[in-house]
C-alpha cells in the first residue's frame, strides 16, 4: 500500500460513522425555518404574497378608460406608420411623445410632429395632422395627411 493510501484509509478511519438513515434528508432540510433568518422569512412571504396578489388581479377585465387609451395609442401608432411611409429616411424617424388625439366614431385625428434626415442628410422638424380610421381588428386606412411648416 502506498503513502497515500495509507493516509486515506487513517483519515477515513478518524471519521466517525453515520449511518445514511440519521443523516437529513432534503425534505428535512427544507422545512428547517429555523436555519433561515427573519429578513429572508419575511422577504419570502411578501414575494408570496406580490404573486397572489397580481394572481388575483391579472385576469380583472379592463375599464372603459383603459380600453379607449389603448386604442388612442393604436391610432397614434398606425398615424405614424403612415407618416413613415412619406418620408426619405424613415429609419431616422423620431415622433413626439405627447401628440394630439381627437376621436370621433372610428376616426381618429392625430396631430404631432417627427424629427427626420432629409435628402441631404439634415435633421428636420415637420409638423401633421394624419386622419386615421378603423376597419375592424388591424385593419387601418388612412383618410387625410396634411404636413404643415411651423
Amino acid at each position: 500500500m502506498t503513502a497515500a493510501q495509507q493516509e486515506l484509509v487513517e483519515y477515513l478511519a478518524a471519521r466517525p460513522y453515520r449511518p445514511v438513515e440519521s443523516q437529513p434528508d432534503a425534505f428535512d432540510l427544507a422545512l428547517d425555518f429555523s436555519r433561515l433568518s427573519k429578513p429572508v422569512i419575511v422577504f419570502a412571504l411578501l414575494v408570496a404574497g406580490g404573486l397572489a396578489f397580481a394572481c388575483l388581479f391579472a385576469g380583472q377585465p379592463d375599464s372603459p378608460a383603459d380600453i379607449a387609451r389603448q386604442v388612442d395609442s393604436t391610432a397614434t401608432i398606425m398615424a405614424q406608420r403612415f407618416v413613415k411611409q412619406e418620408l426619405v429616411c424613415p429609419a431616422t424617424a423620431s415622433f413626439s411623445l405627447s401628440p394630439g388625439i381627437e376621436r370621433t366614431g372610428d376616426t381618429w385625428r392625430v396631430t404631432s410632429y417627427v424629427d427626420s434626415q432629409n435628402v441631404c442628410g439634415a435633421n428636420i422638424r415637420r409638423h401633421f395632422t394624419a386622419t386615421v380610421k378603423a376597419h375592424g381588428l388591424g385593419q387601418w386606412e388612412l383618410i387625410n395627411l396634411d404636413w404643415s411648416n411651423r
